[in-house]
């Protein structure tokens, strides 16, 4: 398998992006991408990546569930085969992936992840405003 590709934190240009239209918005919910991604992570990713050229070992997409069409995953291609991709999850034992569903589609991939948006951060309590 590929070296994993890096998915760095939002920037000012993907934030642009974003904002006019040319990047879309998803919530992780499950586990099967940690480390690279924890449930509650806000991703962008690119709808039009692929129009031009095939998805490549390492990298993170989003594709629509071959067994379950309204739902969307992120996985990690793996490899690539004749019009198909094999993807699996960055945690093994928690991903539901080609291991599973076979290899997917190629139109079935919705676009490459490009950013982290959003990463919730630990909750600490505050203190309530002082009274005076």
């Amino acid at each position: 398998m590929s070296p994993p590709s890096p998915v760095q934190l939002i920037n000012g240009v993907e934030f642009l992006l974003w904002l006019a239209g040319r990047r879309q918005r998803l919530v992780v919910y499950h586990r099967s991408m940690v480390p690279t991604l924890q449930p509650g992570d806000e991703i962008l990713f690119n709808p039009r990546s692929y129009t031009q050229r095939r998805p490549q070992p390492g990298e993170i997409i989003v594709l629509v569930h071959p067994q379950q069409p309204g739902l969307p995953l992120v996985k990690r291609v793996e490899r690539i085969l004749e019009e198909k991709i094999w993807v699996v999850g960055d945690n093994g034992e928690a991903s539901t992936d080609s291991r599973q569903f076979g290899a997917v589609d190629l139109p079935q991939v919705l676009g490459q992840v490009t950013c982290i948006f959003s990463r919730p951060v630990l909750a600490v309590p505050l203190k309530p405003p002082a009274r005076r």
